[in-house]
């Protein structure tokens, strides 16, 4: 008579490197930073009046270097720092969802 096999338990799912938290913290850092400096460019070409074209549609235009930075970052193998992009993006993204969003709100007629 031949004897079961014994169950192994599997291997616990092995954690991300410290390295990897870095990574994704300086990728969401260097895209918040552009992020910033482009809205600060809109608000200083307010005064000219073509900041609006900046400022009024950020969220949208902020994909024209966050996509970009996103590819460069895979294309390098660097996927802490894309998702750091990406993360960065989706924050900005909903942030300016939800000034608008109070902005619309209370316009008063």
């Amino acid at each position: 008579m031949t004897e079961p096999e014994a169950v192994t338990p599997s291997p616990s799912p092995e954690r991300l490197p410290r390295a990897h938290g870095r990574a994704v913290l300086q990728g969401f850092l260097v895209s918040s930073a552009i992020s910033a400096g482009a809205a600060l460019l809109g608000l200083a070409l307010l005064t000219v009046g073509i900041g609006a074209l900046i400022i009024m549609p950020f969220a949208l235009v902020q994909l024209a270097w966050t996509l970009p930075l996103f590819f460069s970052y895979r294309k390098q193998g660097k996927r802490g720092e894309s998702q750091g992009a990406l993360i960065s993006c989706a924050v900005n993204v909903v942030l300016s969802v939800a000034c608008w969003g109070y902005t619309l709100a209370n316009l008063r007629p």
